[in-house]
């Protein structure tokens, strides 16, 4: 992170993540992402959690055209941390899916 986040930034991400995010985890790492077709939103949470904000080309169906993706990222132990603050914010859909992310 670049910035120390405030509770405002803090409940802001956490209504980001909540609309456009998921939590998900593989047998080795938890992660949190978010994907949007514009990089400056994706931006901030970096600034304000860490993590990294990649691009990637997305097909779109029944076209030929391709399309850019941003996606902002953390995984690990970060992931756990944000996942544990932003946690009294979020939805209870969105809190069973940091229980099972943390498989708590």
């Amino acid at each position: 992170a670049r910035f120390q986040p405030t509770t405002l930034d803090i409940a802001w991400a956490a209504g980001i993540i909540e609309g456009e995010g998921s939590f998900s985890k593989n047998k080795y790492s938890q992660k949190i992402s978010v994907c949007q077709n514009g990089k400056w939103l994706l931006t901030r949470l970096r600034n304000l959690l860490g993590g990294s904000v990649g691009q990637f080309k997305q097909s779109t169906k029944g076209f030929s055209k391709t399309r850019r993706i941003f996606e902002w990222r953390v995984s690990g132990g970060r992931s756990r941390g944000i996942a544990m603050t932003l946690y009294k914010f979020l939805s209870p859909r969105r809190k069973i899916q940091v229980r099972r992310m943390l498989g708590v």
